[in-house]
């Protein structure tokens, strides 16, 4: 995959996504961008995840938790960027790579921080405003790892979410992040 043919999927998505609004208005029950979907699979491929992150630090070498699934997707069809087929990056079992089970516990944690986010906002501040000092010193220094990540590399930040969650993490950074 190229990586301008990144941009041209993604608009094609967009314009497949408003066709099926627009015929749904329209009476149409059929959504057109979850046709052939199989029952009960969350995600049919994560190859995109690791795509993503090969064509966006082509200069690093990046370690991913192993993915059999992933790896032979990667392998039919790699990243290529200017003609040159990256290899930037390898996969290793978590169980024998220490950083990558550190890497598996922050995601747990930035999870549950996403799933609090996940709310009205008046409930989150109601429940901030109840923090003990022991809570508020752990917020303020999970905010500021989260600032210092974002302003070392935006590309750091990344969602899959509802648009509210980066408004949220990026407002509580601000007022928080030290």
């Amino acid at each position: 995959m190229l990586l301008h043919e990144q941009d041209v999927y993604e608009e094609d998505v967009i314009n497949d996504l408003l066709f099926s609004i627009n015929k749904v208005k329209n009476g149409n029950k059929k959504l057109i961008f979850l046709s052939d979907e199989e029952s009960k699979i969350w995600v049919k491929s994560f190859s995109w995840f690791y795509r993503k992150e090969i064509a966006s630090f082509p200069a690093k070498k990046l370690i991913f938790d192993q993915e059999g699934q992933v790896e032979n997707q990667l392998r039919k069809d790699p990243v290529v960027i200017n003609g040159t087929k990256l290899s930037n990056y390898s996969f290793v079992k978590s169980s024998e790579a220490p950083m990558i089970q550190l890497s598996d516990y922050v995601v747990a944690i930035l999870k549950k921080y996403f799933v609090f986010l996940d709310r009205a906002f008046e409930k989150i501040e109601q429940d901030v405003a109840r923090f003990d000092d022991g809570q508020l010193s752990n917020f303020m220094i999970f905010n500021s790892i989260l600032l210092y990540s974002k302003e070392y590399n935006p590309l750091f930040h990344d969602y899959i979410s509802c648009y509210r969650i980066p408004e949220y993490v990026n407002y509580y950074m601000t007022l928080f992040g030290m």
